[in-house]
């Protein structure tokens, strides 16, 4: 899967298919720590680079969103919610400092 460097107070954010089973296994990884959101609105991961940005624009109260602020690491399983399933998603991976920064994450389609 994909590694990529992300330059200072910026983000990648690949469109991702709802998975077969409404699960998918999430393994990421950063020299730095970054902010992580998985996002069902276009319009809100066009506007995140990091949670300086998604404070003053609400998205942690918005329904749609995932934030995982401030990781180094995740390991996990992503339940999705049902209302997702005929769109894609956006993983959103911000760079909300001032270095660059090595990213690796993986997304596998989870058992159900």
């Amino acid at each position: 899967m994909p590694t990529v460097s992300l330059k200072p107070l910026s983000k990648v954010a690949p469109s991702i298919q709802y998975p077969n089973s409404g699960k998918a296994k999430f393994y990421f990884e950063a020299s730095h720590p970054v902010d992580v959101f998985i996002v069902q609105n276009q319009t809100v991961q066009n506007q995140i680079v990091g949670t300086a940005q998604i404070v003053g624009i609400g998205v942690p109260t918005l329904p749609g969103v995932l934030a995982y602020a401030g990781w180094g690491m995740i390991d996990t399983i992503i339940t999705f919610p049902e209302a997702w399933r005929p769109n894609n998603w956006y993983l959103v991976i911000g760079n909300p400092t001032q270095e660059h920064v090595a990213v690796y994450y993986q997304l596998n389609d989870a058992p159900k």
